[in-house]
């Protein structure tokens, strides 16, 4: 983007990223938030281990809106999932869960946790490099990023943008000495 004081150059996969890791975690701490039951349940196929991973963290991921049950001896239900996790198959969704919380349960508290699981999820329904958006989307991630200035970084920390001064374009192409 050009603008008076030069240019901005925007990661679209970092801002959505914190896009929905923001919209993820208010909906954790508000318990609000648009769900996406399916239509088909997607039952999924674990082992026994891996199942009660998942089940243990239910309560939560339901806040969340991820809407996980128990199906048969070693297999999970998922019945609805949050609206912007929709770019991902549901399937995806679960295996995406069970990574992130055998990666982090064991060494995390209740709400670093919670994070943790937020960033993975949100890391994964991002647009990823190369994805073209169409116009209004990329419209509406440029609104969001000017009505959340502070929102500088994904969640893993990498910028959301970088900024380059129209004195470092007159350097870089020596216009002015």
């Amino acid at each position: 983007m050009e603008g008076s004081e030069g240019l901005r150059i925007v990661d679209q996969h970092a801002l959505h990223e914190r896009r929905i890791y923001e919209e993820l975690l208010h909906r954790f701490e508000s318990a609000e938030g648009e769900d996406q039951r399916l239509l088909i349940p997607e039952v999924v196929e674990l082992g026994a281990a891996d199942q009660a991973i998942l089940l243990a963290h239910a309560d939560d991921l339901k806040v969340l809106g991820l809407d996980l049950e128990a199906f048969g001896g070693t297999s999970v239900c998922l019945r609805s999932l949050p609206l912007v996790l929709s770019r991902i198959s549901p399937e995806a969704v679960v295996h995406d869960l069970l990574a992130i919380l055998k990666e982090d349960a064991r060494d995390l508290e209740h709400d670093e946790l919670i994070k943790s699981t937020v960033a993975g999820l949100a890391c994964r329904a991002a647009v990823k490099f190369n994805d073209l958006l169409p116009e209004a989307e990329i419209a509406e991630l440029l609104r969001w990023s000017r009505e959340h200035p502070d929102s500088r970084n994904c969640p893993h920390g990498r910028p959301v943008a970088v900024s380059i001064s129209l004195r470092e374009l007159e350097d870089q192409f020596q216009r002015k000495k």
